[in-house]
């Protein structure tokens, strides 16, 4: 049912934000969290959150902490990688997926004068129950 995935949805997202953000000394922020209808019933949770990572390190040197920090906290969590994470020398994104409930979570991570980390989240189309 779509709640018990949006609540996994949530505490995942949140745990791997989280997890990064304390590395980092920065919050993070919720962007969206909001039901989109698949029809026939059927609805998908999505959300999207973001940390802002501290400016003056080295692009590269952020962006693999980041990375990392992220795989690992994901890992823990049941996820694993779709693929490698790709992208040029200051970007990188990468895409998870987690089998029961599925949800799939893509990390997007962007060097430069602000650096930040965004997690897009989302669940399968399940029956609407919220």
């Amino acid at each position: 049912m779509l709640s018990e995935s949006a609540v996994r949805l949530r505490t995942d997202v949140a745990l791997v934000l989280d997890h990064s953000a304390r590395r980092f000394g920065v919050q993070p922020r919720a962007l969206a969290d909001q039901s989109v209808p698949c029809g026939d019933g059927l609805a998908r949770r999505t959300l999207r959150a973001e940390v802002r990572l501290p400016s003056g390190a080295p692009p590269r040197a952020l962006i693999d902490q980041a990375t990392a920090l992220s795989l690992d906290a994901s890992a823990q969590r049941g996820y694993r990688l779709t693929g490698p994470p790709s992208g040029p020398r200051r970007d990188r994104s990468f895409t998870l997926t987690r089998a029961v409930p599925q949800v799939t979570l893509t990390v997007r991570l962007r060097g430069g004068r602000h650096p930040t980390m965004t997690l897009d989240g989302t669940t399968a189309c399940l029956p609407d129950d919220t």
